[in-house]
């Protein structure tokens, strides 16, 4: 009757622990996930960057087009020009091209941010336009 008395063994109670190598491995695993996020996100800033400046550059080029259409007259051949916006500096690039039609001429005008040297002008953007001479009343 004496052993009824004695308390029960209880099964020994096991530990579960992650191993040193599944914590590697997890840590490794993170790493290689937070590398490749970086590098996504790296790029996208990158790409936004470049947009933002070619929107610039193909702003100013409207720009330009608008002067050489009401307060300019139109330049024969090629000439480059420096302008303003949004605290950047920018280099112009317009060419003027007589066409078949005497009172119309093509005019291309090329933005790019503004460079050092201007042999090293790399345009952002192209804006190709026809621009007609004014017509002359009184006549």
């Amino acid at each position: 009757m004496m052993n009824n008395l004695l308390p029960a063994k209880k099964p020994p109670i096991r530990m579960s622990a992650f191993t040193l190598l599944e914590v590697m491995i997890a840590l490794a695993i993170a790493g290689i996930v937070s590398a490749g996020m970086y590098n996504v996100q790296s790029s996208q800033v990158n790409q936004m960057r470049h947009l933002e400046h070619k929107t610039l550059a193909h702003w100013v080029a409207m720009n330009k087009l608008v002067e050489f259409q009401y307060f300019e007259a139109l330049p024969n051949g090629k000439k480059f020009y420096d302008a303003q916006m949004a605290d950047l500096e920018w280099e112009i690039e317009s060419t003027v091209i007589k066409t078949e039609f005497e009172s119309v001429n093509r005019v291309e005008i090329s933005v790019g941010l503004k460079a050092e040297d201007r042999d090293k002008f790399e345009p952002l953007t192209t804006l190709v336009s026809l621009v007609g001479q004014p017509a002359i009343s009184g006549k």
